[in-house]
């Protein structure tokens, strides 16, 4: 494609549509200087940071692109598809690509109206369409991304709740309006949903974009005879008031088969380089973050949702430990995170005890212990994994809460606590001359590796489950004096 830049933008189905669109537009237009409107044609980029514009890459001159979405290019126009502010006949071509599924079924007819209306020359036309292959794919896949990550796909679930488009319904709203029309499926289904279950491994990781890139890069660059065969993830409808329907299909013929010719190529180093990148995700360490909810869990979900879409390079799961049953809190895990274990601990239980339910639940090497008002920064888990890891001395991370560096900005106040917190007894360093200087980090998000829970001695008395404990304030002897803090008796972590 004449619009593939050297760090490849494009996803792997969406490099399809635009191949498709710049395949029409040579052959059913082939001079140069033509109009061209993209519906619905904004896209965000591979971080999700910024927003950009596909067509722009095919039509630098004469290409505009029309969404709800504003972005910041040249050739954008901010409007809604079912209402286009623009005279009869304006374009040579109008395109919409993947945007009519996201259309309500009602306001569909009046989009595709639209559509036809300001198209002097040709319209194109994709979309996932009604298929029970389709839509049980796209179900799973969403299934598989909200119970991995905590989230929702947004796309996924508008189709799911508009419905997608038939085919002979669209097929025949275009008969209605242009003289030929000619349509075909493209895109393998199989394909598809395989690199998206791949990408669904690095999705919302620190180095993610670098390995997605060359993912969809891969698999863009593999035989294009599969694409071709059923089941297929999309379907095309080209329709034009210039051309006589016996030469469109035979144009279209010729685009059909322009799409088997490769499209871009991967090579050596990029092969290199992507096995580095899903090694290094791989060989990192594995962290479980275990959220402490000691009540009824009323900001349980905030917590959850930022530690769920951490930028981190290493898998992340979560565990929810309850130090007491809550009705709301189950039934909103339930609801909203029904990926995410709960482990409940009663009153009085030994630490012994507790320990050996998260620790048989943990799968990760490392535990980052996190109060469930913490509200933790997208990069902070990453810092916390760095710290430890690059100072083989350091044994606990626990982030200054003073000044709200790592944490979350709304409980400022140096003083403003919870009723309760934990804290670790263990120095952050160990001293060239063997002594160990103990003294108490009080904090409500502590980081250390696993195995220190189970070492009854690490590193000349380290951290382990004899000096991990939950404390609470026990008051002030004077307004200006910090609160001074008691064990809590009958909590998960008692001191022995």
């Amino acid at each position: 494609m004449r619009s593939a830049r050297k760090d490849f933008p494009w996803t792997y189905d969406q490099f399809q549509r635009y191949r498709v669109l710049e395949a029409v537009l040579d052959s059913l237009h082939p001079r140069k200087e033509i109009t061209v409107l993209d519906v619905g044609g904004v896209s965000p980029d591979r971080d999700g940071r910024s927003l950009w514009l596909p067509l722009r890459r095919l039509v630098p001159e004469g290409g505009f692109v029309l969404d709800l979405r504003p972005a910041r290019e040249r050739g954008f126009i901010r409007g809604d598809g079912g209402w286009l502010p623009f005279k009869d006949k304006s374009f040579d071509v109008v395109a919409s690509l993947d945007t009519l599924e996201h259309v309500p079924p009602g306001g569909r007819p009046e989009f595709l109206r639209e559509l036809g209306r300001v198209a002097r020359g040709s319209l194109v036309l994709s979309a996932p369409f009604r298929d029970p292959e389709i839509e049980r794919v796209e179900t799973l896949l969403f299934r598989q991304i909200r119970d991995r990550h905590g989230v929702e796909h947004e796309q996924l679930k508008e189709h799911g709740r508009h419905g997608l488009p038939a085919v002979d319904e669209v097929r025949g709203h275009l008969a209605r309006g242009f003289p030929a029309n000619v349509d075909f499926s493209y895109g393998s289904l199989t394909r598809w949903l395989f690199l998206q279950t791949i990408e669904n491994i690095f999705l919302l990781r620190r180095n993610s974009p670098a390995i997605l890139g060359l993912l969809d890069k891969w698999m863009t660059a593999a035989d294009a005879g599969p694409e071709f065969e059923p089941p297929f993830s999309r379907h095309y409808w080209i329709a034009s008031n210039e051309i006589a329907p016996g030469e469109l299909e035979r144009r279209v013929e010729a685009v059909k088969t322009r799409l088997l010719e490769p499209g871009v190529e991967f090579g050596e180093a990029e092969a290199r380089e992507l096995n580095r990148e899903m090694s290094a995700f791989v060989e990192a360490g594995r962290v479980t973050a275990v959220v402490v909810s000691p009540g009824r869990g009323d900001r349980l979900a905030d917590c959850l949702d930022h530690l769920l879409t951490q930028k981190v390079g290493f898998e992340l799961e979560v565990l929810v430990w309850a130090l007491k049953p809550a009705a709301a809190r189950e039934e909103m895990l339930r609801a909203r995170f029904p990926h995410v274990c709960c482990v409940v601990s009663g009153p009085g239980e030994k630490a012994s005890q507790a320990l050996l339910k998260i620790g048989s639940r943990a799968g990760g090497d490392y535990i980052l212990l996190i109060s469930d008002e913490i509200l933790l920064p997208l990069d902070s888990a990453q810092k916390f994994y760095d710290a430890l890891n690059t100072s083989p001395e350091t044994q606990l991370v626990a982030p200054r809460t003073v000044f709200k560096r790592y944490l979350s900005p709304a409980r400022q106040g140096k003083w403003n606590s919870p009723s309760k917190i934990l804290a670790g007894r263990l120095p952050r360093r160990l001293p060239a001359d063997g002594g160990v200087p103990f003294s108490w980090v009080f904090n409500e998000c502590l980081f250390f590796r696993k195995e220190a829970l189970f070492e009854r001695e690490l590193r000349s008395g380290g951290l382990n489950k004899r000096n991990i404990f939950f404390w609470e304030k026990a008051g002030r002897s004077g307004a200006s004096d910090p609160p001074r803090w008691r064990p809590v008796p009958h909590t998960v972590f008692k001191r022995k």
